[in-house]
């Protein structure tokens, strides 16, 4: 059995509209957060308040690790924070020229960022480590019963997740799962902060909450409750549809242009990327992390599946197989995964409908 460590590439196609007839949308704040998108109302609040801002060319870039300088200035503005006449904390790697570096500073004194050596601010900020300075910055207070498996009492972070959690800022990337060490992106630090500032909130949240008066449910098979992967495979049959499998052929014909063996396609795999491509159609988001069971590539292991998924493949907006194998080959991530020679297996997945139209998954195994 391979023990290689899983390669954590789950990065995303942009979607594709292709013959559709332009739609006039109302003046938002980014290009590339419409209004069907999960987190819009928070997002526009978020910019209207100056809290958060986007980049030049008016997109957000929402699944975009926040970095550490970025979190200090979100938090920061989101506190109002004084950052005149605040001490220089000494960071060897934050120059004064830095934007972030005020509030660096402001932040430290404050006691939301530890002093030390360095600060790191070009690293993505983790979940754990946002659990930290949203607890410390907001001065939140609580105990909850629930924890996850993967922040015990022992981790160093348990008592300020566990504070989030008792204040319905977080719910989990699943239910029994926080994912502490992976980058908290630009859209869910802004959502945990607008959760943070909106005392009216009456509803305990989700991660990635989907948007149920513009849910479709077209064709949708799923039971209402998924736990294992015996209800995925009662609900899903491991035969490729056509475009599924015309899917496999291109990219087999790619690897083997590359000198790299043919991928087999998985049973349990394919009925994972079937579901996850429902899935994302029926609850509306388009995102490797899903509001109800985590992040795309740990499927084997939250349905307990006996598998090993390494790597994932997700894209949208594209019709047929030749355009979303092209899509996927013109962004070097996911071309990276199509060509990792040490791939055994493969899991390709199509739901139709929607808001996009097509959701394609890809799930990539290693014997």
């Amino acid at each position: 059995m391979c023990m290689l460590k899983k390669a954590k590439l789950w990065l995303v196609t942009g979607a594709v509209f292709m013959g559709l007839t332009p739609v006039v949308e109302a003046e938002r704040s980014f290009q590339d957060i419409p209004e069907s998108y999960w987190a819009y109302e928070e997002m526009e609040e978020m910019a209207e308040k100056g809290i958060v801002n986007g980049y030049p060319d008016g997109t957000y870039r929402p699944q975009t690790p926040v970095t550490r300088s970025q979190s200090a200035v979100i938090i920061g503005r989101a506190l109002e924070i004084d950052v005149g006449g605040r001490p220089d904390p000494g960071f060897e790697d934050v120059s004064k020229e830095m934007s972030s570096s005020p509030y660096i500073a402001a932040l430290v004194e404050e006691g939301v960022f530890d002093q030390a050596s360095h600060f790191r601010p070009g690293e993505s900020l983790t979940r754990a480590q946002m659990a930290k300075v949203l607890t410390e910055a907001f001065d939140l207070k609580g105990t909850s019963s629930h924890s996850f498996r993967d922040v015990d009492e022992d981790h160093w972070a348990y008592s300020y997740v566990n504070t989030l959690l008792s204040n319905d800022i977080t719910t989990g990337t699943s239910p029994t799962t926080f994912s502490p060490n992976d980058p908290v992106t630009r859209t869910h630090l802004a959502v945990f902060i607008y959760r943070v500032l909106d005392e009216e909130s009456d509803e305990p949240p989700q991660e990635d909450p989907p948007d149920e008066e513009d849910t479709e449910e077209p064709g949708n098979n799923q039971p209402s409750v998924i736990e294992n992967i015996d209800d995925i495979r009662e609900a899903y049959s491991s035969e490729m549809t056509t475009m599924e499998a015309e899917v496999l052929r291109l990219v087999n014909d790619i690897r083997r242009e590359h000198g790299l063996q043919p991928l087999k396609a998985e049973p349990d795999a394919v009925r994972l990327s079937r579901f996850k491509s429902e899935e994302m159609r029926d609850q509306n988001y388009f995102d490797h992390v899903s509001p109800d069971y985590g992040m795309d590539i740990g499927y084997d292991e939250t349905f307990d599946a006996p598998i090993q998924i390494h790597g994932s493949n997700i894209a949208a907006g594209q019709p047929t197989p030749e355009a979303v194998v092209d899509a996927w080959m013109n962004s070097p991530g996911h071309r990276e995964n199509i060509l990792r020679d040490y791939y055994d297996g493969i899991g390709i997945g199509l739901a139709e409908g929607g808001s996009y139209g097509y959701y394609w998954t890809q799930l990539f195994t290693v014997d």
